[in-house]
C-alpha cells in the first residue's frame, strides 16, 4: 500500500472556544485536542453517510466509519494520528446577559488559532484520506467544537499561509476550496452549496465502491423525503441548511447573545421531559465585518417524521429572522 502524505492545516476560531478539561469551571490548559477533533469529525461523517444511505443500520454505519477513522476491532486501532500546535491561545471569560441571569463562559477568546497535522497510518488509503478531507470540510463550514458549539461557540475557519500552500492545493484538488471570509451573503451561500455537493459526490462514490446500496436521491432533491426516525443527526438535503440574509453584528459576543438570548425558540431543542441534543446546529461565518449564522438541522427521531420536518423548517427560518434573534 502506497504511503499517504501527512495533512496539515491551520484553524482559527472566529467565536470563543469553550474547551474544558478536568475542571469543568475552567478552560482546558491543553486547548484544542485531537480527541475533540476526532469526535466532531465522526459526527459529520455519520451525518452525511446517514443522510445519504436510506435507513442505514447502526452496524453498517459504524463499519464505514471504522474504515476512515479506525476502530478497536483493528490491531492498529486509529487510522491516523493528530498533532496540534498552539499558535495563539488567549484564555478569557465571555460574559453574556440572559433574560433571567448573567453567565460567564470560560474558554478561549475568538481569534485563538492552532496548527493541525494529521499523519495517516500505513493501513489508510488515499480514498479514505479524501473522505476525511470531505468530512473535515463539513465540520469547518457547518459545525463547531467545544461546549455550546451548536449555538455558535467554537466556530472554526481553516486558513492557509505560504508555509502550507501545498496542503491548500490538496483541498482544492478535492473540490473543497478553503475560504475564511466573504464579501456578500450570496458568495457564502454559493461556497456552502458547492462544498456540500462536492463532499456528497465524494462520499457517494466511496460508498458505492464499498458496495453500499439504497442511496437517497441527489442531495438537491431529497429534502421532501428525510430519513425515517434517524438515531443520529443526518444531512440528506441542501434544504436542511439555511443561511441568514443579514448579519448579527460585528462583535462575536453580540452575535452569540442574539442566538442564545431569546426564549421563543424553545422548539429548536427541548429539555422536557428529558434533555436531548438539539436537532439544530448553528455556527457563524464572517461576511465582511459581520457575523452571519449558518443553520443546519436534522429531523429528530419521533413519530410523524414528515410533520416534524416541516415544523423544524419553519422554526429554523423564524430563528434567522431579525425579530426572532
Amino acid at each position: 500500500m502506497a504511503r499517504v502524505e501527512p495533512i496539515e492545516f491551520k484553524v482559527r476560531f472566529i467565536t470563543p472556544l469553550l474547551i474544558h478539561g478536568a475542571n469543568p469551571r475552567a478552560a482546558d490548559t491543553m486547548g484544542l485536542t485531537g480527541k475533540a477533533l476526532r469526535g466532531c469529525w465522526r459526527f459529520w461523517f455519520r451525518a452525511l453517510v446517514g443522510g445519504m444511505v436510506r435507513d442505514i443500520t447502526k452496524e453498517t454505519l459504524l463499519d464505514l466509519e471504522g474504515k476512515v477513522f479506525g476502530s478497536s476491532d483493528e490491531k492498529i486501532g486509529a487510522k491516523f494520528r493528530i498533532f496540534i500546535e498552539t499558535l495563539r491561545k488567549n484564555s478569557s471569560s465571555t460574559r453574556m446577559d440572559f433574560s433571567s441571569r448573567t453567565v460567564n463562559f470560560k474558554g478561549y477568546k475568538e481569534g485563538c488559532s492552532f496548527s493541525v497535522r494529521i499523519i495517516p497510518r500505513s493501513n489508510m488509503t488515499g480514498d479514505e484520506v479524501d473522505i476525511l478531507f470531505a468530512t473535515i470540510w463539513l465540520w469547518a463550514n457547518l459545525g463547531g467544537i467545544g461546549q455550546r458549539a451548536r449555538r455558535g461557540f467554537g466556530s472554526p475557519v481553516i486558513y492557509m499561509d505560504n508555509n502550507n500552500r501545498l496542503h491548500e492545493e490538496r483541498f482544492e484538488k478535492s473540490g473543497l476550496p478553503i475560504k475564511g471570509s466573504f464579501e456578500t451573503d450570496t458568495e457564502l451561500k454559493e461556497y456552502i452549496k458547492n462544498g456540500i455537493k462536492h463532499a456528497w459526490d465524494k462520499m457517494l462514490d466511496w460508498c458505492q465502491n464499498n458496495n453500499i446500496q439504497n442511496f437517497s436521491p441527489c442531495i438537491y432533491d431529497s429534502g421532501s423525503n428525510p430519513p425515517a426516525n434517524p438515531h443520529f443527526f443526518s444531512l440528506s438535503s441542501l434544504k436542511q441548511v439555511t443561511i441568514a440574509d443579514k448579519g448579527l453584528g460585528s462583535e462575536a459576543r453580540e452575535a452569540l447573545q442574539k442566538i442564545h438570548g431569546n426564549s421563543s425558540c424553545s422548539d429548536l431543542g427541548t429539555a422536557i421531559p428529558e434533555r436531548k441534543a438539539s436537532p439544530v446546529f448553528v455556527r457563524l461565518h464572517k461576511v465582511k465585518d459581520e457575523y452571519y449564522p449558518v443553520v443546519t438541522w436534522s429531523t429528530p427521531k419521533s413519530e410523524g417524521c414528515d410533520r416534524n420536518y416541516v415544523i423544524n423548517d419553519c422554526n429554523c427560518r423564524y430563528y434567522l429572522d431579525g425579530s426572532a434573534v
